[in-house]
C-alpha cells in the first residue's frame, strides 16, 4: 500500500507542569516542530480519519503540555529518515533504538518494547523451521525498508532468494496466506493488527522462533536541534508514564 502524505496540526495547549516552564519559554520563536512517521500499525498508520495509532495519540497528549505545535507527515521510513536529517526541529517515530543508530539521534522514550517473531501458518504443520542459518529451502517474507529487513540481510539472506518482500505489513501477511513463502518475520504488534484487518483470529499464525527483542520503540530527534526539546519531551513522557497514561494507551491498543 503506497504511503500518502498528510499534514496535521496539533493545537497549542497550556503548560501542564511548572517544571517545564523554562523549556517552553526557550522554545518561543523556534518554529513549528516537524514530525515524520511511517506505517507501523497500530503504533502509527493511516486510516479513513487520518493519522492514527498509539504514538499519534501519545503526541497529542504530550505537546499541549509543552505549548508546542507540530506538522505531522507520513512517509516511507527511508524518506522519513532523510527528512529528519534535514530538519533541526524534526522528530521521527516510531523508531527502534539500535546500536548502529545510537549516536545519530537524540532519543525520547522508551515507549514500547520491540519484539520481532518468525511465523508460519498454523495449518502448515509440514514446515520444519530450525534456524535462520539452516533454512533448507524455506523462504521468509518481510516488509521493505525496515530495520528487520536490514537485520535479515546482515545475516546474509538475499532478496529474491531466501527473502520475499512486501510493501506493507498487510501485504506480507497476504503473501504468507497465499503461500508465496513459508515463513514471515514481523514485529508482533504489526502481525496482530494485520490479522485484525483481515478479520482473522490470532491462532491463524504459529510462532516458530524469536528473531529480535533487544530494543524498544522511541522518538528519534535530530541531534542538531535544541537540547531543551529532547529534555522537555522526555520529562513530559515520564510524567505521563507515572500518571498511567502510557499504560492506558497500551491497553487500548492491546499492547
Amino acid at each position: 500500500m503506497p504511503c500518502r502524505r498528510e499534514f496535521q496540526h496539533l493545537l497549542l495547549g497550556l503548560l501542564g507542569s511548572p517544571l517545564l516552564a523554562g523549556a517552553a519559554e526557550s522554545q518561543q520563536g523556534q518554529g513549528v516542530l516537524q514530525g515524520f512517521t511511517h506505517e507501523l500499525p497500530p503504533l502509527s498508520h493511516q486510516d479513513t480519519g487520518g493519522l492514527s495509532g498509539l504514538f499519534i495519540e501519545l503526541l497529542r497528549e504530550m505537546l499541549p503540555r509543552l505549548n508546542l505545535q507540530i506538522n505531522l507527515e507520513m512517509q516511507p521510513l527511508l524518506r522519513a529518515q532523510q527528512s529528519l536529517s534535514e530538519n533541526p526541529l524534526g522528530l521521527l517515530f516510531p523508531y527502534a533504538r539500535m546500536a548502529e543508530r545510537e549516536s545519530l539521534y537524540r532519543w525520547v522514550g522508551p515507549v514500547l518494547p520491540r519484539r520481532v517473531l518468525i511465523y508460519r501458518l498454523a495449518q502448515r504443520r509440514d514446515i520444519r523451521f530450525q534456524d535462520l542459518q539452516h533454512l533448507n529451502g524455506l523462504r521468509l517474507g518481510a516488509k521493505k525498508g525496515t530495520a528487520t529487513l536490514s537485520q535479515l540481510q546482515a545475516l546474509g539472506l538475499r532478496v529474491g532468494k531466501e527473502l520475499e518482500l512486501g510493501s506493507d505489513y498487510l501485504g506480507v501477511l497476504r503473501m504468507l496466506l497465499a503461500q508465496r513463502m513459508e515463513l514471515m518475520v514481523m514485529n508482533d504488534t504489526a502481525a496482530l493488527w494485520s490479522l485484525q484487518q483481515l478479520q482473522l483470529p490470532p491462532d491463524t499464525l504459529k510462532v516458530v522462533g524469536e528473531f529480535d527483542r533487544s530494543t524498544s520503540y522511541w522518538f528519534a530527534l535530530n541531534p542538531n536541534g535544541p537540547p531543551w526539546l529532547a529534555q522537555s519531551l522526555q520529562q513530559t513522557l515520564d510524567g505521563l508514564r507515572a500518571q498511567g497514561r502510557l499504560e492506558a494507551l497500551r491497553t487500548k491498543y492491546g499492547l
